[in-house]
């Protein structure tokens, strides 16, 4: 049998730790992974292994050299990214017999010879080999027929979007077809390019789930885990030496608690604490009435006194003072220096050569004196100015938008205060130091972003605005439209692992300021209103001046009388929702947006609207046959078709503009608001917020137990439906937060139904705010 090992990654999960080692060189024990991954593929009868080789590649080369495995091992370097399956390919070119592929940083304990015997059996043309996983969010999932077929995949899945909890391993038995589907010296992906081919071809794509474990090493926690539940159960073994199988009792006073490892010249200091699950290596110390538990400590690194790590990493010739704590899955990449009296929050990173203060609590990644812990989602990220959301952390953020493979031209924009613009100044030299064009458009209100965003083509816009305690930084994706999934996970990617693309070339940064781009906008929203036919009286109320002078001079240059008395509209601080008055009855946003959508799909259009717009819209578009388009966060660009109708139809985003559109109904039909909404059946949308007290993993369970299943409509959706009406539930991508939309026939049954979700959820906070 032949198999490929890919090592050719940069390790971007186990930074820092990657930074001075590469992943498959990273120790268990006295051996590494990739020792114990070629180990176990020579007790699977494998006789030849190719390695793909980039990042650091002459280090595991060298490695590997140096070691007789039994088997015949070749190392293949790219000359350019070729990707997974380009690297494959690369490796092997076409040969005649199925191929297994290994990831680097994965350990198992299947019967390959097993597997593969079903593969054929199938006669599949690829096999994957699948394993149950509780948070599926950075794996590729499976969804399977009851043969074993492979349905469909959901790759890298947020809370909202996981349909199945069994992943993708990374292990695949490849026939030869599938080789021969591979284009030569170019860039191919198994999971975006190979796997959907194959996915449309008979007996193509199966998934096996054989006895056995699998272990994925790809971040800190795994991998420490991993290390604890290998020396515990006796999976490999890693040392080539004896692993202590019994507790023991040094004659100072200190114990070492079975299963540990301990190199040479290792000094343990008076009434210490080491293990279980511990790994010291060599001219190690731990002075006096320290504790380590689950805890891997490479050679040369130096415990104090009264310090206490449970679960951690620390690398070589590190330095940690007396009377420290380090926190569940902490890591130490190397050569770093702590003072006394420190303390480590779980899954807090030093970086190399850090040197850390006395009596300091740190969390995050910590590099050169900073730290980064806050939740990214696709519409954006908050946090407390300087401290909850640091500058730093800013600027990296920027530096991670500019590094998606989508974003190229940013436009920036704030709300005119003094903590705002200081972000976005921070912000702006991130995008440019990484290459993208910047175009600042200055004091707007976000709304705006989307016409600008629009007119302006650009493939990402950045809104930022602050309150007394909170600095909040917006996103909108492609000409104004929510931010991809795909574009989204490379941001994630790159803000939580510190990957950035800097420029070389920085003569060649491009800046425009673009604030005359409002006067565009302002002329634009005049020219999409009728001169006034009636005399019609418009009222304007909006906490933000500048929203309540905008639509108050528009209305005026058209000829609107201005007072109350008629129609008064009242917009929140952004303009992007409002509810009109007329006659002492309220219309809300969604009815008012429901009947400019019926106007269209009586004009024979289609329309394109946002996730939340209301249920009512899709029997409506229905019964005129026309076509309703909804634009998720975080999901897939939209098709050109309806992309068109989201940029085109700017009132389905911007409360100016809609109200722009209503009036000209009103005009045009002759109208009042009240006889337009009474053309519509009566129904009532509550929109708001739950807060999740429990592991996001367990959300979709809860869900489930309080009645919701998954929406077969809206993606990423659950739904409660009864004779009262509906509630739709999307949880965001932390897991967290909830977003909840109770539609109903009237507004008694909307506030039953919506008491009736708060009780269910009896556990959580709930957040009204909207």
């Amino acid at each position: 049998m032949k198999a490929v090992v890919m090592c050719g990654g940069t390790g971007s999960r186990m930074r820092p730790i990657t930074e001075l080692i590469p992943k498959p060189l990273l120790p268990l024990g006295d051996k590494t992974i990739l020792d114990i991954i070629l180990e176990t593929l020579k007790k699977n009868h494998v006789q030849t292994v190719y390695l793909t080789l980039g990042y650091r590649g002459k280090d595991i080369e060298k490695h590997i050299r140096n070691r007789d495995y039994g088997m015949d091992i070749y190392p293949v370097y790219e000359d350019k990214p070729l990707g997974t399956a380009g690297g494959v390919k690369n490796a092997v070119g076409e040969i005649n017999e199925d191929v297994l592929v290994v990831s680097g940083d994965n350990l198992f304990s299947y019967d390959l010879q097993a597997v593969l015997q079903e593969h054929r059996n199938k006669n599949a043309v690829a096999t994957i080999i699948g394993s149950r996983c509780k948070d599926p969010r950075d794996y590729g999932t499976c969804v399977l027929a009851k043969d074993g077929r492979i349905i469909r995949f959901v790759e890298k899945p947020n809370w909202a979007h996981a349909e199945s909890d069994i992943i993708n391993t990374g292990l695949y038995f490849l026939n030869p077809a599938v080789l021969k589907m591979i284009p030569d010296g170019v860039f191919a992906d198994f999971a975006n390019d190979i796997f959907p081919k194959l996915l449309t071809m008979q007996n193509a794509l199966f998934c096996s789930m054989p006895d056995g474990q699998w272990w994925d090493l790809g971040d800190i926690a795994g991998y420490l885990d991993a290390f604890s539940d290998i020396l515990q159960n006796r999976s490999f073994e890693l040392t080539n030496g004896a692993v202590i199988r019994q507790d023991r009792l040094l004659p100072n006073g200190a114990r070492i608690l079975a299963p540990a490892i301990e190199q040479k010249n290792v000094l343990i200091g008076t009434d210490s604490v080491i293990g279980p699950c511990c790994y010291l290596g060599e001219n190690c110390v731990v002075e006096e009435r320290s504790s380590l538990a689950n805890t891997m400590m490479l050679q040369g690194s130096h415990v104090a006194c009264e310090t206490d790590m449970q679960s951690v990493f620390v690398g070589q010739n590190c330095q940690i003072g007396s009377f420290c704590k380090l926190a569940k899955y902490s890591a130490l990449s190397g050569n770093i220096t702590i003072a006394d009296a420190v303390r480590l929050s779980e899954n807090t990173k030093i970086w190399p050569g850090c040197e850390i203060a006395s009596e300091q609590t740190l969390q995050g990644d910590v590099f050169e004196c900073s730290t980064s812990n806050v939740s990214l989602t696709a519409s954006g990220i908050s946090g407390e100015p300087f401290h909850g959301l640091s500058l730093w952390q800013a600027a990296e953020l920027s530096c991670a938008v500019a590094c998606a493979d989508a974003v190229q031209r940013v436009g920036v924009s704030t709300d005119g205060t003094a903590v705002s613009d200081i972000y976005k100044n921070v912000m702006q030299s991130g995008l440019l130091s990484c290459s993208c064009t910047v175009y600042d458009f200055g004091k707007i209100f976000r709304v705006q972003r989307n016409f600008l965003s629009f007119y302006c083509s650009l493939d990402f816009f950045i809104h930022i605005s602050s309150d007394e305690d909170r600095v909040h930084i917006s996103f909108s994706g492609k000409n104004g439209q929510p931010v991809s999934s795909s574009v989204f996970r490379q941001i994630t990617s790159a803000f939580r692992y510190r990957s950035f693309r800097f420029s070389e070339k920085l003569l060649a940064l491009k800046y425009f300021e673009m604030h005359p781009m409002l006067t565009v906008y302002k002329a634009y929203l005049s020219h999409m209103l009728e001169n006034a036919k009636t005399d019609l009286k418009v009222a304007v109320d909006c906490d933000n001046k500048a929203v309540y002078e905008l639509l108050t001079h528009v209305l005026k240059k058209k000829d609107y009388e201005i007072g109350y008395g008629g129609i008064l509209f009242i917009l929140d601080k952004d303009a992007e929702k409002f509810y009109a008055i007329e006659n002492e009855r309220a219309f809300s946003y969604d009815r008012i947006l429901t009947i400019c959508c019926k106007i269209e799909f009586e004009a024979g259009a289609d329309v394109s609207v946002g996730e939340e717009a209301s249920g009512q819209l899709d029997e409506l578009a229905t019964s005129y046959g026309r076509t309703l388009y909804r634009a998720y966060e975080d999901d897939k660009e939209l098709s050109l078709e309806a992309a068109l109708l989201y940029t085109r139809n700017m009132w389905v985003s911007d409360a100016l503009f809609c109200i722009i559109r209503l009036l000209n109904i009103m005009q045009d039909s002759e109208k009042t608001l009240a006889a337009l909404s009474d053309e519509l059946p009566d129904y009532y949308v509550r929109h708001l917020n739950l807060v999740y007290a429990g592991e996001p993993a367990d959300l979709q369970k809860s869900l489930k137990e309080i009645g919701a299943v998954r929406s077969s409509k809206r993606l990423g959706y659950f739904e409660i439906e009864d004779e009262r009406g509906s509630v739709r539930l999307k949880p965001d991508a932390t897991g967290r937060n909830l977003r909840v939309l109770v539609e109903s026939g009237n507004i008694e049954l909307s506030r039953e139904l919506t008491a009736e979700i708060e009780t269910k959820f009896g556990n959580c906070s709930i957040d009204n705010s909207r």
